[in-house]
């Protein structure tokens, strides 16, 4: 996924309560240590519409991840702005509340400072 991202990528994860990580090394890490917590693209997973021109991606889906013993179902908005072939910009926006309830943590501990 890193290789499809600029050298300057600005990627925010949960806009507006994440702040936005800068460059491709640090979205590599990011990715690597959701990874180790989360297993995605399970069987539910699915891409319910994508709409683009030629700038802007902005995709709806259904995200299935496991954490833990714990089977989350997520809807998820992205929007991609792409320069060059390569991914500059990645917003997503999904309810952290119903992620937190999920989970059965706090919604408040998914907050990033």
């Amino acid at each position: 996924m890193a290789a499809m991202m600029t050298d300057d990528i600005v990627w925010q994860i949960k806009v507006p309560i994440w702040k936005p990580l800068v460059g491709r090394e640090v979205a590599r890490e990011e990715l690597a240590r959701q990874n180790a917590v989360s297993t995605g693209g399970l069987e539910g997973s699915e891409l319910l519409n994508l709409a683009s021109n030629d700038r802007v991606v902005f995709t709806e889906r259904t995200e299935v991840f496991q954490m833990g013993d714990t089977t989350v179902k997520l809807r998820v908005n992205a929007v991609y702005e792409v320069v060059d072939g390569k991914i500059a910009a990645w917003r997503e926006y999904y309810d952290t509340v119903d992620l937190a309830r999920q989970l059965g943590v706090d919604p408040g501990a998914l907050v990033a400072d």
